[in-house]
């Protein structure tokens, strides 16, 4: 889980309300240490709400991907493999 207007700041948590409260004190974290480097001298905690769809399970779905991608293609195990290592580059980022 992540909050992308705060680069950096991510969390995981092996259930959803725990991922929810993990990235909640990793935004306060974050804001802490941004408000020290800044000088701020005051932060005022509001109600964090989650502005997007929050998976219910965190194992990603490739065969399903690809299918959707490439239909009923049939590939070799190094393309699979090329193709599985791409899409984990591009989501860890």
């Amino acid at each position: 889980m992540s909050c992308p207007v705060l680069r950096g700041c991510h969390s995981q948590g092996s259930t959803r309300e725990e991922a929810i409260e993990n990235i909640k004190d990793a935004i306060r974290e974050w804001l802490a240490v941004d408000a020290e480097k800044n000088g701020v001298i005051r932060i005022e905690e509001e109600l964090v709400t989650a502005t997007h769809p929050i998976p219910t399970s965190t194992k990603v779905d490739f065969a399903g991907r690809r299918q959707a991608i490439w239909g009923g293609r049939v590939f070799s195990a190094e393309e699979v493999t090329a193709m599985r290592d791409a899409e984990q580059e591009s989501e860890e980022g």
